[in-house]
């Protein structure tokens, strides 16, 4: 008799539920005099601590944002945006102080989807365009990005002649993996240096 298709995933699933059963999230206490921002945000940094703490043999969380498409009225210094921005970096201090006995196996990637125009719309925002950016931090990453800043002018353009757009990226994490590779030198092309 052939298994069912969905049992592996159910019991996988259940076993998980299991492994996070066993944490105490409610009674978490952050160490080193982290503190975490209130919110939905914050309450995820504490409650993906609290597994990796718990050693349960966590790979990978995903904690969503929402609210970052200001096409009018995005207050940079005061305001909506400058406010989401004090909300990421203190989650992000606060999860980077909480977890030092442990950040040599924890690497943490913060990125957009899609990318904003460089230039102000005239409603006090920013719309769809090309321009985006990624932070990563963690015990052991070694993270470079470099690209030529003359081509930022094209940023605020609808199409992008990505030929002009030439970067390079070495990305190299807990000496599992490594990349190093040219950012799109022709369009729709990956070029490895060397």
């Amino acid at each position: 008799m052939a298994a069912e298709p969905l049992r592996g995933a159910a019991s996988s699933s259940l076993g998980a539920i299991d492994l996070s059963g066993a944490i105490d999230f409610n009674n978490y206490q952050p160490e080193n005099g982290a503190d975490y921002p209130f919110g939905g945000f914050g309450e995820a940094l504490v409650s993906t601590a609290a597994m990796i703490k718990a050693d349960i043999g966590l790979e990978c969380v995903q904690i969503d944002i929402n609210g970052w498409d200001h096409h009018s009225n995005m207050g940079p210094s005061s305001g909506v945006l400058a406010n989401m921005l004090a909300d990421l970096s203190g989650g992000l201090e606060a999860f980077y102080t909480d977890l030092q006995a442990e950040l040599g196996g924890v690497t943490l990637v913060v990125m957009t989807e899609f990318g904003r125009r460089v230039a102000g719309n005239g409603s006090a925002g920013t719309d769809h365009g090309h321009g985006s950016v990624m932070f990563v931090l963690g015990g052991n990453v070694n993270f470079v990005l470099s690209i030529h800043l003359s081509a930022m002018k094209h940023l605020n353009r609808d199409a992008v002649d990505l030929a002009k757009l030439v970067g390079t990226v070495t990305f190299s994490v807990q000496g599992k993996f490594s990349v190093e590779r040219n950012i799109l030198k022709r369009p729709g092309q990956w070029i490895k240096s060397n």
